[in-house]
This record gives structure tokens, sequence and C-alpha cells, in this order.
């Protein structure tokens, strides 16, 4: 299967291969769904509507919406308008650009970028091919780092002042990392991991590596980066117990 890394930055339109190497990592995040019922829809859409529209005139006539756009084109009257009413937007367009990746749409070279069908479309539309996508899974919450409040976490009201800053500063850090990679913030690590990074508080790779879920492939690639902001914390501590 397609490494998940790549397959994310695809999504983002970095068009090059880009391996994670923790595809093991991937999967324990992500599964596959049958997402054909919602292309068929918005392959029959763009087919009904003669192929003149772009991406965002296509997905607010499927999701049902009343734009300016919806009703200039009389999209209300395509056979399609709110067939997918119940699906969440991001999801409708994850789909769409699932479409255009794997060749079942094309688009024009212009500045609109009208969507047109290409010999595959007709595959998923007459039913002989089915589609499959990977979507995050619902993540269940851990009791040891559920938010309370304004977005603070409850796992971290029992380091005491000091290990919340730590936590802080790890959680920026976090994300920080997960804008780089452009993953969500808990592909990084869980809230549950920088707890307990608080609580061991490592100051080299032996320590680090007791975090629980930092292996040695998190390591590789993040290890170091908080190791050093619990150095600076570990310092910080210990020249104020000396002042």
């Amino acid at each position: 299967s397609d490494c998940l890394r790549d397959y994310i930055l695809r999504y983002f339109g970095e068009y090059k291969e880009n391996y994670c190497g923790n595809c093991t990592n991937c999967r324990s995040h992500f599964e596959e769904r049958n997402v054909t019922g919602i292309a068929k829809i918005l392959l029959k859409c763009i087919r009904d509507s003669r192929q003149r529209y772009g991406i965002n005139v296509i997905l607010e006539t499927v999701h049902g919406s009343d734009t300016a756009k919806v009703r200039q084109y009389h999209m209300e009257n395509n056979s399609c308008y709110g067939a997918l009413k119940q699906e969440n937007v991001v999801k409708l367009r994850q789909v769409m650009n699932h479409l255009l990746l794997k060749g079942y749409l094309d688009t024009t070279n212009d500045a609109y970028r009208i969507l047109k069908l290409t010999e595959h479309s007709e595959q998923v539309l007459s039913g002989k091919e089915m589609l499959r996508m990977k979507f995050p899974k619902e993540q269940k919450k851990e009791p040891a780092a559920r938010k309370s409040g304004r977005g603070r976490v409850e796992g971290a009201f029992v380091l005491g002042e000091e290990g919340r800053a730590l936590f802080e500063r790890l959680r920026h850090l976090r994300m920080d990392i997960a804008r780089e990679e452009k993953v969500p913030p808990y592909i990084v690590c869980t809230d549950k991991t920088l707890v307990h990074m608080c609580q061991v508080k490592p100051t080299n790779k032996r320590e680090m590596l007791q975090v629980s879920g930092i292996g040695e492939h998190k390591y590789e690639k993040y290890g170091e980066r908080f190791l050093e902001v619990c150095r600076e914390e570990r310092t910080c501590v210990t020249t104020k117990e000396r002042v």
C-alpha cells in the first residue's frame, strides 16, 4: 500500500515521493473506507452539468448549498443537488482530490480549472470499479490527557507548575513539527506521550526511549528536538534552585 505521508503530501499538492519510513504507525492511525458511492455522485454531477464547472461549484451542488454560484448556474436543478448533504465538506473535497490524483478526473489548464471526466470515470459510474481511501481513525480520548476548559489537558495538571510549563513547550514543538510534516499533531506523538515525557524529563537517548510512545524510529525523527526542550527546562529549574 502507499506510504501515508506520501498520500497526505499529495493531498497538499506536493507531487513527489515522500516516504515516512514508518507505515506501521500510519496504518495504526488510518483506515480504508469505501467511497464509491460518494465518487459516483460527484462524477454524475459533473457529467450532468456537461463538464462546465470547477471543484467548488460541484461540491456546493452535491452538498445542497444555497450560494450565489449555485443559483447563477441553476445547479439547484441538477439531479445530484443535495445528494451528499449529510457528508462533511472536507471529506467531499478529499474524495474529489482522490479522483483527480488517481486519474478519474482531470482539469483544464486555464485559471478557472474546469473539471473534466476521463476514460476511467465510466468505470466508477458504471459500478465496474470500487474506490477506497485512507481516512484518520476516530481517536479515543486518553483518560490521562483529556482536554478540559480552555483547550487545556487534564493529564498535565498532575505535573505541577513546572511540569505544565514544560508540557506547553513540548506541545508547541509538536505543533511546529506537525506543520513541517503536514500531518496531524497526534501523528508526531499523543498528549499522553507528552505528559509522560514531562514526568521522565529525559536528557539523553536512553531516557527518551523510556517515554511511552517513543521508539527508535520516532527518536530518529524527532527525539533530539524534544530532548533539547527537556534539557533547557531542566537547566532553568536547576538555576532557579541554586538561586
